[in-house]
């Protein structure tokens, strides 16, 4: 008998190809036989090669299924507001209900993450009678506990006071991060709230647009999922900050840090960027299970691995020679290239 299949949402493009393959590949390699996964990848023209390499990868678990979801004639006519890093991928995640409209719950993941926990028990998930579920958002809670700012674009306002006077948060303390979501989709569709988000969306300016049309729109309608289920991790700055404020979520993130279930690396410190941040490891001990796994070589000529302290062991014998490239061989010299080339010959030896 077919398993049923669990809808998990994913957004990403071409650059972002390498990590969301890692979000898959790791939902796969810890998921139960309860239910299989259909991934449904929202883009916008991604290319041929991105396709084809996670068709490769898919083709090891059977039983679960890969869709291509072109949300550029969805989103064509539409003015939304984007700022710094962001692009409009972001808003992908708020047309869900009406993307698969034959089902009832789903779940979104963010393309920077690794799941370590079955999704099976995430997609069971007690609602309470909610639209969604999320968990409480970790800096954003610390940042009001420690009068910290929003950015310049929405006036730099302290945080505490953006998130009740704009967002009209009752608990500017309860603020849910929008990178791991329960959906329950006919909920969502009857409550009929999509042409509302995107018309906020547009009109006004927010700090995290869509995570902060999702908070204001939701407000008492959001269920809280452990702390494990979402765990942001960057650098240790990210860290050291947040062990300056004392809270019971703050608290409930700490002990969660033993065993995550997701590990999101929601900060600007990506293990691809920075690769011994914490739980770097995880990222690579994934990556290399995929048809990105040699990517490494790339991004290490590219002068992309900025950091070296301490390279995942899981790359073995590949860290010192990563290592060794960093610091003694500049970015562009034929020095890095001829080690570059030897990497590649020793890996297919």
């Amino acid at each position: 008998m077919r398993q049923p299949l669990i809808p998990i949402f994913i957004a990403f493009d071409d650059h972002y190809a390498p990590f969301g393959a890692c979000v898959i590949k790791s939902a796969l390699l810890a998921k139960s036989e309860r239910y299989g996964f259909a991934f449904h990848v929202l883009h916008e023209g991604l290319g041929a090669p991105a396709r084809q390499r996670l068709d490769e990868l898919m083709a090891a678990h059977p039983g679960n299924e890969l869709h291509f979801v072109d949300v550029s004639d969805y989103f064509a006519a539409m003015e939304l507001h984007v700022h710094t890093i962001y692009n409009r991928a972001i808003y992908y995640r708020l047309a869900i209900p009406d993307l698969l409209p034959q089902a009832e719950r789903a779940l979104y993941l963010d393309s920077d993450l690794i799941v370590l926990g079955d999704l099976c028990d995430l997609y069971d998930t007690d609602l309470q009678g909610c639209a969604l579920a999320a968990a409480r958002d970790v800096m954003m809670h610390a940042l009001v506990r420690t009068s910290g700012l929003t950015n310049r674009e929405t006036g730099s306002l302290p945080v505490r006071r953006y998130f009740g006077e704009v967002l009209g948060l009752p608990d500017p303390e309860c603020y849910f991060q929008s990178g791991v979501m329960v959906l329950d989709l006919a909920r969502l569709r009857a409550l009929g709230r999509l042409p509302q988000m995107l018309e906020l969306a547009g009109r006004n300016r927010y700090w995290m647009p869509d995570q902060d049309v999702i908070n204001a729109l939701f407000v008492g309608d959001i269920a809280a999922l452990p702390q494990r289920w979402n765990l942001l991790t960057g650098g240790g700055e990210y860290h050291s900050f947040l062990a300056r404020v004392d809270s019971p979520l703050l608290a409930e993130y700490r002990a969660a840090r033993a065993s995550p279930a997701i590990i999101h690396y929601a900060s600007f410190t990506k293990p691809w960027r920075f690769c011994d941040i914490d739980y770097a490891e995880h990222f690579w001990a994934v990556l290399r299970q995929t048809p990105w796994r040699d990517a490494v070589y790339d991004w290490l000529q590219e002068g992309r691995l900025v950091s070296t302290a301490s390279l995942p062991q899981t790359m073995s014998w590949r860290t010192l020679l990563g290592a060794l490239a960093e610091k003694c061989f500049g970015k562009g010299t034929r020095r890095r290239t001829a080690l570059v080339y030897l990497q590649r010959k020793l890996g297919r030896a």
